[in-house]
């Protein structure tokens, strides 16, 4: 048993034994610089969002919909990384390119019947494994059900906000 698989089971054995130590609330604070450019800070890291210069901004970063398909791949490979590790399945490379569909006029309020947001997001998962082809599929249906992000894209997540004015420094 590696060093990662032993602290994946003492981790779920903990939250077994403790659920309420499963919660987590996840934060980011961000801050819109000038023109499109922002500034985001969570947990001690540090990263800009951006706009490309073709839609006015500076391309000091990421913009929020390359993030938002680097949090799906990303959080795909995690989840395959758990599995793997707590399956005993052993993988040599995992790739895994996210690409989504948006039609701009939605954001732009050109078109009300156009969704401002993404209408297809598709991805190829690339994964040099020996395992057998029954528990790759396997694999991958378990990463499917249990990927936090593939999980709130395709089910769905309660959004809720509120606003507060401040003064101008």
């Amino acid at each position: 048993m590696g060093k990662l698989t032993k602290q994946l089971e003492e981790t779920i054995k903990m939250m077994k034994n403790h659920p309420e130590k499963a919660f987590k609330t996840f934060t980011v604070d961000t801050r819109l610089m000038k023109g499109f450019k922002c500034d985001v800070r969570a947990e001690g890291f540090h990263y800009y969002v951006d706009e490309s210069e073709s839609l006015g901004g500076t391309n000091k970063g990421l913009n929020p919909l390359q993030w938002l398909l680097a949090s799906l791949a990303t959080c795909q490979e995690i989840t395959f990384r758990v599995f793997t590790e707590l399956l005993d399945i052993d993988i040599e490379e995992l790739h895994i390119c996210a690409e989504g569909d948006i039609d701009l006029r939605g954001f732009f309020a050109i078109d009300d019947a156009i969704r401002p947001g993404f209408s297809e997001i598709r991805y190829t998962i690339e994964i040099a494994t020996d395992a057998e082809d029954s528990k790759l599929k396997e694999l991958v249906k378990t990463v499917e059900k249990y990927c936090p992000v593939y999980d709130m894209l395709s089910k769905g997540t309660k959004i809720s906000y509120t606003t507060k004015k401040i003064k101008k420094q």
